[in-house]
């Protein structure tokens, strides 16, 4: 049951509590309901490559606050497709924010400069905005590829771990903090999607923070 995190962490206790932090605002928008791996369970038939170093819960970033406690995967032209949604539609945000803060990466590569998805902003006055996601300049990989650049200029690694798989590829993990000012920061949003362009690289979404 990783879509529903509490089901979770029922079905595999090594998932750890995925209850949500009454410490956790409005601000850290609630991602239950939307994840659809556990941070223990990665899937697409590759056994031992997951998030299971990451510990869930509250985690501070970049001097910004997130609720951690799974992932929300669209797919990509990979072995994701089928595995994973084309987009992620209708997370409920209901705040106000300069600037969305997302902690994310990417499978699979893509040259850079190539959009492999938007985050689609819908305000409460029925408008909406798109956010293309750009890979090189926004993400990369979760695994570190052997010659790929490591310049990111819209975001930088705020953690990195290891996997079974990655280590026996000696890589290793990393996940990207990247922050998008909100085109109209004095409107509640009311809520979000996630779209995949489906090209060959697929992203993914940890957290999302709007202040």
């Amino acid at each position: 049951r990783t879509g529903d995190l509490t089901g979770a962490s029922e079905d595999k206790p090594a998932l750890g509590d995925l209850r949500r932090d009454p410490a956790c605002t409005a601000h850290q928008i609630n991602l239950e309901g939307f994840v659809n791996r556990g941070l223990g369970i990665w899937g697409f038939g590759e056994p031992g490559v997951h998030l299971g170093d990451l510990a869930p819960g509250i985690k501070v970033w970049g001097g910004v606050r997130f609720d951690v406690r799974g992932i929300m995967a669209t797919a990509g032209d990979n072995p994701s497709r089928g595995q994973c949604p084309e987009s992620i539609q209708g997370i409920p945000v209901g705040v106000r924010g300069a600037t969305l803060h997302l902690i994310q990466g990417a499978h699979f590569e893509n040259p850079d400069g190539v959009t492999i998805g938007d985050i689609v902003l819908r305000y409460v006055d029925g408008e909406e905005r798109r956010l293309p996601v750009v890979y090189g300049r926004d993400t990369r990989n979760w695994w570190t590829t052997a010659g790929e650049s490591t310049e990111t200029p819209n975001a930088r690694v705020v953690w990195t771990g290891e996997c079974p798989g990655a280590r026996a590829e000696r890589q290793s993990l990393r996940l990207f903090m990247t922050s998008f000012p909100n085109p109209r920061p004095d409107v509640e949003v009311r809520s979000l999607d996630l779209v995949s362009a489906m090209n060959r690289a697929g992203f993914f979404v940890v957290a999302m923070t709007l202040e």
